[in-house]
C-alpha cells in the first residue's frame, strides 16, 4: 500500500506538471504566431498606404512590422517543434521574396510608374503575400485551438487528482496512519505548485495580470452573460506609443517597471468584474463585461487614456507615455472573442494611424490584418472618437517628438520632477 500510494503522489505530481508545462508552452507559442499574424496584417496595410500617400514615415512604419514578423517567426523557431520550423522556413523565404518585390515596387511608386506598380504587385508581392498569410494564419488558428486544448487538459488533470486523491488516501489511512504527515505535506505541495503552474500558464510574468489566454476564456464568459441578460460588453487594445523610446533610452529596468504600473494604475480605475490583460510587448486589453451602453465603454476608455496621461514616476525618474485605446463592442462588432479582439486591433491601428487617442470599431476603418476565411473591412475612412491633446510650451525638459498633430513640440517620455502640468485634453465628439 505504501508503494501504491507513493506511487499514486508521484503520477499526480508529475501529470499536473506536465500539463502546466504543455499549456504554458502552447499559449506563448501561440502569442507568437498571433504576432506573426498582426505583423502581417500591418505590412499589407502599409503597402497599400505607400502606394497611395509614399513617404519615408509610411516606409519606416512597414519596415518595423517586417521586423516584428521576423522576430515572432524566430520566437516560434525557439518555442515550436520540427513542423513548426519548416514552417518558419518557408515563410522566411516566402517574405525575403516579398520584401524584394516591395522595394522594386515602392521604387515605382516613388518613380511615378503606375503601371510598373500594378505589374508588380499582380505577379510578385500579392501572391507571396498570400502565401504568407494563408500559412501564419492557418498555424495561428491551429495552435491557438491547441493552446485552449492544453488548458482544458490541465484543468481536467488537476479534477483528476482533486477527486482520486481523498479516495487513495482513505483507502490507506489505517495501515499508514504514521505516513499521514509526510503523504499530506506532499500533497498540498504537488497541489500549490499546480495551482502557481497554472497561474503562469494564464498570467504574464512580468506585471502578473492576465495573458492572452485567459482574456479569451473571460471574454467567452463575458459574451455568453451578455447573451444572457442582453446587455453588450465592451473590449480595449492599449498600445503605449513611445515606450520604445524609454526602453531604448532608460534600459528594460525601466521599461519593465513601467509596464507595471501602467497596469497597475489601469486596474486601479476599473470595477472588480473588469479584466485587464498584457497580451505582450507595451500591448494591454481591458474587457468591461455588463456595461448598460455603449456610451459607458466610451467613457471608460476616455478614464482610462486619462489616467495613463498621469507622469509615471520611477525611481529618481518622471515618465510621460501616451496611448492608443481600440474599443470594439459585443455584439455590434463581433461574436466571439476572437473577432471582438480583431476588430479592437483595428479600431488601435486606426487611432495610431491617424494619431487620435481613442477609436471606436468602424466597418469603413482600413483593415491591417484579415482571416483567409473573412472579407476584410474597407480600406477608407475613419470612424475616429477622440482628438489630440493639448501639451504644454516645452520647459526644461528635452524630449523627443511625439504624436504629430498633439503639440508642435511633444513632451519626452523622460522629465525632470517638478516640471510643468499638461494641459487637460480636449475630446471632441465622433467626426
Amino acid at each position: 500500500m505504501l508503494v501504491l500510494l507513493t506511487g499514486f503522489a508521484l503520477w499526480a505530481a508529475f501529470s499536473t506538471n506536465r500539463a502546466a508545462r504543455q499549456a504554458d508552452r502552447l499559449s506563448r507559442l501561440s502569442d507568437a504566431y498571433q504576432q506573426a499574424r498582426f505583423a502581417v496584417g500591418a505590412e499589407e496595410s502599409l503597402e497599400r498606404k505607400y502606394r497611395l500617400e509614399p513617404g519615408t514615415e509610411v516606409r519606416a512604419k512597414f519596415q518595423q512590422a517586417a521586423a516584428s514578423l521576423r522576430a515572432a517567426l524566430q520566437e516560434v523557431r525557439r518555442r515550436g517543434d520540427v513542423q513548426d520550423r519548416v514552417l518558419v522556413a518557408q515563410v522566411e523565404a516566402e517574405h525575403a521574396r516579398f520584401l524584394d518585390g516591395i522595394q522594386r515596387m515602392f521604387a515605382a511608386v516613388d518613380a511615378g510608374d503606375d503601371k510598373r506598380v500594378l505589374a508588380i504587385d499582380g505577379a510578385e508581392t500579392e501572391p507571396a503575400f498570400a502565401a504568407i498569410e494563408a500559412q501564419v494564419n492557418t498555424a495561428a488558428d491551429a495552435r491557438h485551438t491547441q493552446a485552449l486544448a492544453a488548458l482544458r487538459a490541465l484543468r481536467s488533470t488537476e479534477a483528476m487528482v482533486m477527486v482520486a486523491t481523498p479516495i487513495a488516501f482513505t483507502a490507506g489511512l489505517g495501515l499508514l496512519a504514521m505516513f499521514c504527515a509526510i503523504v499530506v505535506g506532499y500533497q498540498r505541495r504537488t497541489e500549490r505548485q499546480a495551482a502557481e503552474n497554472q497561474h503562469q500558464a494564464l498570467h504574464d510574468s512580468l506585471t502578473g495580470l492576465p495573458n492572452r489566454a485567459l482574456l479569451h476564456d473571460r471574454s467567452g464568459q463575458a459574451i455568453r452573460l451578455a447573451d444572457r441578460e442582453m446587455v453588450p460588453a465592451a473590449l480595449l487594445l492599449i498600445d503605449l506609443d513611445r515606450f520604445k523610446e524609454i526602453n531604448d533610452t532608460l534600459g528594460h529596468h525601466y521599461g519593465d517597471q513601467l509596464l507595471i504600473q501602467v497596469g497597475e494604475r489601469l486596474q486601479a480605475e476599473l470595477r472588480e468584474v473588469d479584466t485587464v490583460a498584457r497580451l505582450g510587448g507595451d500591448e494591454f486589453a481591458v474587457l468591461l463585461p455588463k456595461i448598460a451602453t455603449a456610451q459607458g465603454a466610451i467613457v471608460v476608455a476616455k478614464k482610462l487614456q486619462a489616467a495613463l496621461e498621469e507622469p509615471f514616476t520611477i525611481d529618481d525618474l518622471t515618465l510621460d507615455v501616451e496611448a492608443s485605446i481600440g474599443l470594439a463592442l459585443y455584439p455590434d462588432h463581433g461574436n466571439d472573442p476572437d473577432e471582438l479582439l480583431q476588430r479592437a486591433d483595428i479600431a488601435m491601428y486606426a487611432a495610431k494611424d491617424t494619431h487620435a487617442e481613442l477609436v471606436l470599431f468602424d466597418a469603413a476603418l482600413p483593415t491591417h490584418h484579415r482571416h483567409p476565411d473573412q472579407q476584410g473591412p474597407g480600406r477608407g475612412g475613419a470612424g475616429a472618437l477622440a482628438a489630440s491633446r493639448a501639451r504644454p510650451a516645452p520647459t526644461r525638459r528635452v524630449h523627443p517628438a511625439g504624436r504629430a498633430n498633439r503639440a508642435h513640440h511633444a513632451p519626452d517620455p523622460l522629465r525632470a520632477q517638478g516640471s510643468a502640468t499638461p494641459v487637460p485634453p480636449v475630446v471632441p465628439g465622433r467626426p
